[in-house]
């Protein structure tokens, strides 16, 4: 129950809400001259369910998008709400942020003053009502809410976002009702579509995406890769490639950085991004003790540097017990800030070996690096870009593809950085990433030590396409790797 005067508060908030819409979309999905923004990728598979729901299919009213800060969820809000045709007080934009920080309010509260004021019952008959909520997980009980809501109306449209580890939050009979969409960071085709406005053509990237999910040998992988040769470079022909590349593992995987030209103003404010990850995200968890939360910012540090993570040694560090931090190491998994690998082998070699941690987006680590130094050499710094470069598109590209997959590591010296077990293809995908020319030796190594028959080994670098004797291994200029 709330008092009248944080009603008539809530109302108002509603309100200016509602009549701010308009103006908040065009903010957010024009640029300064007022052209439209380029679109996301993801943007069509979002775009979908809400067509569906327009079409009459009222099992696809609630869609919850999940995704790491930074990556545009509150931008693909906006342009989802802006080809909406409906009467201005029929769509509403919430931050459940905002409001519940500042009125002390609930989402069901809140849910409940704007059915008031539609003057209207969400179970009557009607035109269909749209509610974008965005981070949703500042209210704990916004799946329940939802849910009940979902029960109540068919004629209510949901689209909610928030932090990577929203499906926590969740349990079998909310996931049953919601579409679960997760956000990534940049693909550098995309990058180059907002910065540029240069688009490759779909069948390009369908075709290496082939060569390296769909062939069986090198030789397949080859077949594809070379179809791909003349219209690369007819793409990498209007930008500038390398500072282009350079730029994007930068800083050009997160949306929230592609405004700031100024390479020290961005690392500033992903490092604020970190913060807030840290000082909300987490702390709302209510897991660690305000000693052990500022603990978080020194692992991630560390982590930057490490090549893979002993929990034993760092815990010694850090003077923290072995099971405090690996509860912080899964808590930043949960985060969507950092990728666990395991070693490859069985489990008995998984729990004897180190893992390593990787960043879901490469801005993040080279954001440590830089802002508070390094004794990594610039090669060795790029050389670590390009694997977290590597693990990002990896797992976006086969979870798009709905493999089972397990992407893991090989523990031992002067072997591949990945080996990934794809299940339903019973086969082994062995990769090595650098940022200078590389040969095929240490993926021979891997597949030879674990005796991978059926694999494929690719090597990417700025080595040129070539198909090793054998047939077995590619080496994949990362320029062609990028743009898949």
């Amino acid at each position: 129950m709330i008092t009248q005067e944080t009603q008539n508060q809530l109302t108002a908030y509603l309100q200016r809400q509602l009549m701010e819409l308009t103006a908040r979309c065009v903010n957010y999905t024009t640029d300064d001259a007022g052209a439209p923004l380029p679109r996301r990728d993801v943007y069509g598979r979002l775009a979908q369910h809400l067509d569906a729901f327009e079409a009459g299919n009222a099992a696809w009213r609630w869609l919850v998008i999940s995704g790491l800060r930074g990556l545009g969820k509150t931008t693909l809000l906006m342009q989802l709400l802006d080809q909406i045709k409906a009467a201005p007080l029929h769509k509403i934009y919430l931050s459940v942020d905002e409001v519940t920080r500042q009125l002390g309010v609930t989402l069901g509260q809140v849910l409940a003053a704007y059915e008031t004021l539609l003057g209207e019952s969400f179970t009557q008959n009607g035109p269909p009502v749209y509610i974008f909520l965005d981070e949703v997980q500042y209210d704990p009980d916004w799946a329940i809410t939802i849910k009940n809501l979902y029960d109540r109306s068919r004629r209510v449209f949901v689209a909610a976002t928030g932090s990577a580890a929203l499906q926590l939050q969740t349990n079998a009979d909310i996931s049953r009702r919601a579409i679960f969409e997760t956000i990534y960071p940049l693909s550098f085709r995309e990058y180059v579509r907002l910065i540029h406005r240069q688009t490759l053509p779909l069948e390009v990237t369908a075709q290496l995406r082939e060569g390296l999910l769909g062939s069986n040998t090198g030789k397949e992988a080859m077949y594809y890769f070379k179809r791909c040769i003349g219209p690369v470079r007819r793409f990498y022909a209007t930008f500038p490639q390398e500072i282009t590349i350079n730029k994007y593992l930068e800083i050009g995987t997160l949306p929230s950085l592609l405004r700031l030209h100024n390479l020290g103003v961005a690392y500033d404010q992903l490092k604020k991004t970190v913060d807030t990850i840290i000082g909300k995200d987490i702390a709302q968890l209510q897991t660690f003790s305000p000693a052990t939360l500022n603990m978080f910012a020194r692992l991630i540090y560390l982590l930057t540097n490490n090549d893979v993570t002993a929990v034993d040694n760092v815990a010694h560090d850090l003077r923290l017990s072995p099971t405090t931090l690996q509860q912080m190491l899964d808590t930043l998994e949960l985060s969507g800030l950092i990728y666990r690998l395991a070693p490859y082998g069985n489990v008995g070699v998984q729990v004897r070996k180190a893992s390593k941690y990787l960043f879901a987006a490469p801005a993040f680590r080279s954001m440590y690096l830089n802002l508070l130094g390094t004794t990594l050499t610039p090669a060795d710094l790029r050389a670590k870009v390009c694997e977290d470069t590597m693990a990002m598109y990896l797992t976006k590209l086969l979870t798009r593809r709905g493999y089972s997959y397990a992407l893991t590591y090989d523990a031992a010296k002067n072997c591949a950085d990945f080996i990934v077990d794809i299940h339903e293809k019973q086969q082994a995908l062995v990769l090595e990433v650098g940022s200078g020319t590389k040969g095929s030796e240490q993926v021979a190594a891997s597949i030879a030590r674990h005796n991978l028959k059926y694999s494929l080994g690719i090597t990417v670098s700025q080595s040129p396409l070539q198909l090793d004797p054998g047939g077995q291994f590619v080496n994949l200029p990362l320029s062609m790797f990028l743009l898949l």
